[in-house]
């Protein structure tokens, strides 16, 4: 064993042909890539720009292995929607119905024209009778 770490990096030459993106270099950085099959225009996010991967991985609805980037939700900041409220169990976006904050951030409290829980309906149907 030498004293000399070997890196885990591909060197340039193991990777795809990229001359057709002047701009990929910069975009390596990115986490996440929103991405669309070419084929039934299904969405998908991958670690990895689609043309860096050996073997693309298969489009989970009809099996083929074609991705294209998809700019427009690239652009975007998606994490900047995303809501972590007790309204879903699960990340959804802001000012969904159950959620409890609207668009611009403020907090939809009991007694708004625009407040929405479960069985809130069924709890105000009961106080009025």
């Amino acid at each position: 064993m030498t004293g000399r770490i070997e890196s885990n990096r591909t060197e340039q030459n193991d990777l795809p042909d990229r001359s057709h993106h002047s701009d990929l270099p910069i975009l390596l950085d990115m986490t996440r890539w929103h991405v669309r099959c070419r084929s039934c225009r299904a969405r998908r996010v991958l670690p990895k720009h689609p043309d860096l991967y050996r073997l693309q991985p298969q489009c989970r609805r009809c099996r083929v292995r074609n991705y294209v980037a998809d700019l427009w939700m690239n652009q975007r900041n998606t994490r900047a929607m995303a809501c972590y409220c007790y309204g879903y169990p699960f990340i959804h976006r802001v000012s969904s119905r159950f959620c409890q904050f609207r668009k611009d951030r403020t907090e939809r409290l009991m007694g708004d024209p625009d407040f929405n829980a479960r069985g809130y309906e069924e709890y105000l149907e009961e106080c009025n009778t």
